[in-house]
């Protein structure tokens, strides 16, 4: 009579290599970091969500989305930022927002986060080509990301990052499944919401994808009529200046005559802080102050020239960085971005944008980490053991650790020395064989 019971290994192995299961693991972890998010965020303020739920609505009621707005003071010379940096056409996307009170308006936008983050998630997961990058991936997201105090910064100051994060898998998603047309038109969106993915459109001109170029083209209509419609158009002019502004604030007391004042939509806590010295309260209150103060911002390349003594013109400064692209452009321009396999297209443009990130003279936030979910992925599905190393290092080195200086930064530079291997090279299995990426 032969036996039907196998080796444990063996059923093991079997799990394993069930398709499902990744799905399973990374739902459960984001369900788990929302639960905690739940108990956490009603003790603390929102910071960021109502000045931009405030600026929609003084852009409906034809005021200042940027500024303070003083009685009797003209818009282009109000001088006290309220708070809001995104685009107006990001801005309006909260409108809907001012019809709820104080406490919902958290709830939901605690809701939308985690949507697209399960969203962000499951992209990854189904995208990824091997049972090994699902697990590694799975693995990645819940040990420095899901739980990491860089998206709990994110939950408590009500931030819009893992938005542009989204929209990064949505671009891949699109580019993998040959959607041109709708990759055009997603990206012109994009742009709308965050600027700093401009230098896609040189490469799209590279790349020279008609229909990628008419959803371009068809984007960009759409949004001037949005814009001329919706009356919004002088406000990206605002927007200009409002940035300017705030670029000046490196170092923080370079200009002690530009002032803040928060908008009456400030939204506070939903439930008081009675004890900061015990529990949760005590562990969630520390990693608060410990990100919110200077030293807890991301550093940028101005923050050490500054520190330098090293002044320069944002003329000089950002066309030195235009330079830089330029130069980059040209390396991968010759036959080869008109042939590249969509995930070397969208690492050339991730390793473009978190650049421009690090390059930008205004403060950049711990929140602003959370994108490094797409380029984790990116890298992972990459297949290079050598970048999966180098990308575990650095998102374990952006962990403060007490003995390692600047270790944030060190992270970051072993991160993006990770995309680009990615980039320039044909990939390395975890078994060591070489393949091709397709």
């Amino acid at each position: 009579m032969s036996s039907t019971n196998t080796h444990p290994a063996k059923n093991l192995f079997v799990l394993l290599n069930k398709p499902v299961l990744p799905f399973i693991i990374i739902v459960i972890c984001v369900t788990v970091s929302f639960i905690n998010a739940q108990k956490l965020l009603p003790l603390f303020p929102t910071n960021d969500l109502g000045p931009r739920i405030a600026g929609a609505v003084a852009i409906t009621e034809k005021k200042s989305a940027y500024f303070y707005n003083q009685p009797g003071v003209p818009a282009d010379s109000l001088t006290i930022l309220n708070g809001c940096t995104i685009t107006p056409f990001a801005i309006l996307l909260h409108y809907p927002l001012k019809f709820l009170t104080s406490c919902s308006v958290r709830e939901v936008w605690l809701v939308i986060e985690y949507l697209l983050l399960l969203a962000c998630c499951i992209i990854a997961v189904m995208l990824t080509p091997q049972a090994t990058g699902k697990y590694l991936l799975c693995i990645c997201f819940a040990l420095f990301f899901l739980f990491s105090k860089y998206w709990l910064m994110h939950l408590v100051l009500g931030q819009i990052h893992i938005l542009y994060a989204f929209l990064f898998f949505v671009l891949y998603g699109l580019k993998v499944k040959d959607k041109n047309f709708l990759f055009g038109l997603v990206l012109a969106f994009t742009i709308a919401c965050r600027p700093l993915f401009a230098p896609a459109v040189i490469m799209l001109f590279l790349w020279y994808n008609k229909k990628s170029l008419y959803g371009l083209a068809a984007g960009c209509v759409f949004l001037v009529l949005f814009n001329v419609f919706s009356g919004s158009t002088r406000y990206w002019m605002e927007y200009a200046r409002a940035v300017k502004m705030y670029s000046l604030q490196i170092p923080a007391d370079a200009h002690p005559e530009i002032a803040f004042k928060k908008p009456v939509t400030y939204l506070e806590p939903c439930t008081a802080l009675q004890n900061t010295t015990t529990g949760d309260a005590k562990k969630i209150n520390g990693l608060f102050n410990g990100l919110s103060r200077p030293a807890g911002l991301i550093k940028t390349i101005e923050d050490y020239l500054v520190a330098n003594n090293i002044i320069i013109t944002n003329t000089v400064y950002y066309s030195a960085v235009m330079l830089a692209l330029a130069v980059l452009l040209i390396l991968l321009a010759k036959n080869r971005i008109k042939t590249m396999p969509a995930n070397k297209f969208l690492c050339l443009l991730f390793l473009i944008y978190i650049t421009s990130e690090i390059c930008t003279p205004a403060p950049r936030g711990p929140y602003n980490f959370m994108l490094w979910m797409f380029g984790a992925f990116l890298i992972i599905s990459g297949k290079d053991y050598r970048g999966i190393i180098l990308l575990f290092i650095g998102l374990a080195l952006n962990y403060d650790h007490p003995y390692i200086h600047h270790g944030r930064e060190w992270g970051e530079a072993l991160m993006l020395l990770a995309g680009f291997l990615l980039l320039f090279s044909n990939g390395l299995s975890i078994s060591g064989k070489k393949h091709a990426i397709t």
